[in-house]
């Protein structure tokens, strides 16, 4: 089922939204030094990123901000990638995994300062939890930890 109004899922993440999510239609040419195509993070984060470098920057969204995959998430805020730790050092070296790894925590951080720079009240917790279901799970769990 979708809403009428935006073609959006009808969905806690719908109904739990910020209310203010009307933004000015443009309407004429107006003057910018970007124009960024995209209201979803990457577009919002290089729209912000360049504002506070005082570019003039114009944001373009056909939906509501948020409306795509970027407002349909779960919200957590969490390190590693697609494959795991034990696949990346294979694959790629300890250095290379550390780095990787370590990326993914700079951008936790970047994303903790963002909230705390705003001072937007979104109930940022920490916390995370990884188990194991069977012994043979065990140690690549440990390892992962470490």
């Amino acid at each position: 089922m979708t809403t009428a109004e935006s073609n959006y899922p009808d969905s806690y993440y719908l109904h739990s939204a910020n209310s203010n999510k009307k933004r000015p239609q443009l309407t004429e040419s107006i003057d910018a030094d970007v124009c960024i195509i995209g209201g979803g993070y990457t577009g919002l984060l290089a729209a912000l990123n360049l504002a506070e470098k005082n570019y003039r920057v114009v944001l373009l969204e056909a939906n509501t901000i948020g409306w795509g995959a970027s407002g349909r998430n779960g919200g957590q805020v969490g390190s590693g990638h697609n494959k795991k730790i034990d696949q990346l050092e294979h694959d790629y070296g300890i250095s290379l995994a550390r780095e990787l790894w370590d990326l993914s925590e700079d951008a936790k951080q970047i994303v903790q300062d963002r909230i705390i720079d705003h001072q937007i009240n979104c109930d940022l917790r920490h916390g995370n939890m990884t188990v194991s279901n069977n012994p043979k799970d065990d140690d690549a769990h440990r390892h992962y930890v470490d």
